[in-house]
Parts: structure tokens; C-alpha cells; sequence
């Protein structure tokens, strides 16, 4: 994309951090927008919850 611009030079070190910045993002959003759907959420509740709680329950026969 830079090559549009032949005459603009950007600190390698600003190139990194636009990358970290950008693959954060890439990570993390997907996570925040599970999490604040409220269906969502109550599944993940239960999946992550619901195995702490199995393990108090009696043995079913």
C-alpha cells in the first residue's frame, strides 16, 4: 500500500506497533463481541461454570 506513495518514509518502529495495534484488535474483537451478546453470554456461563458445578453433583445412576 505504501508503494502508492514512493516519496513517504514511516519509522520501522511505528510500522510494529501499527501491527501489534492492528492484530490485537483482530484478536480481541471477535472475544468482546461474544461476551456482550446476552445469549450468548449465558452459553458461556454455562459451558465454563456448568463444569465446576458437575463435579459437586452426586453420580447419577
Amino acid at each position: 500500500m505504501m508503494q502508492q506513495f514512493p516519496g513517504v518514509v514511516i519509522h520501522h518502529n511505528a510500522v510494529s506497533y501499527i501491527h501489534l495495534l492492528g492484530g490485537t484488535i483482530y484478536t480481541v474483537d471477535p472475544i468482546v463481541y461474544i461476551l456482550v451478546r446476552k445469549t450468548n453470554r449465558k452459553r458461556l456461563v454455562e459451558l465454563f461454570c456448568g463444569a465446576c458445578n458437575r463435579e459437586n453433583l452426586p453420580e447419577q445412576k
